[in-house]
Parts: structure tokens; C-alpha cells; sequence
């Protein structure tokens, strides 16, 4: 496999992000203390075709929403593996 396109968000996008989440960490919790998610998106490539993949992402990334074609699911510290499967 081998992972193309990948499409980041800006450096200045970041910064924002993690200037708003310093500020945040400062406010008690709340159901509106959360920051508006990055979106990052690749593609992946393979030799031969595959009908179904395992998904896992390092925890330091959860909680991840992840969007495959039609499905959408979050990886979490309590759900940190997925299997998608391709139509």
C-alpha cells in the first residue's frame, strides 16, 4: 500500500487550532469546549484490488472521525480499530 495526495491543512490553519486549544484547556469543561475538526485526507493505493482493509490510527489521534466512501465511524481509545469494506 502506499498512501498519495495527501491533503493537509495549512500551517496557519494549525496554529489557530492549537492557539484555540491552549485557550480552551483553560476553560472548564463544557459540550461547546471543543475545537472544529481538521480535515486531513490521502489516498491509498494498492497493487492488487482489496475488498475490505483494517483501520488503525495511533491514540494520540483519538477521538478520529473518519470518513470512508459511504462510512462514517470515530476511532477511539474504547473502539481504536475499524475494518472498512469496499464495494
Amino acid at each position: 500500500m502506499s498512501f498519495k495526495k495527501w491533503q493537509l491543512p495549512s500551517n496557519q490553519a494549525l496554529r489557530e487550532s492549537f492557539k484555540a486549544n491552549l485557550f480552551l484547556l483553560q476553560l472548564p469543561p463544557g459540550p461547546q469546549s471543543h475545537l472544529p475538526p481538521a480535515v486531513v485526507q490521502t489516498e491509498v493505493q494498492t497493487k492488487t484490488s482489496i475488498n475490505r482493509a483494517q483501520l488503525q490510527l495511533h491514540k494520540a489521534l483519538h477521538p478520529i472521525f473518519v470518513k470512508v466512501q459511504q462510512d462514517q465511524f470515530w476511532l477511539t481509545e474504547q473502539i481504536p480499530m475499524a475494518v472498512v469494506n469496499f464495494e
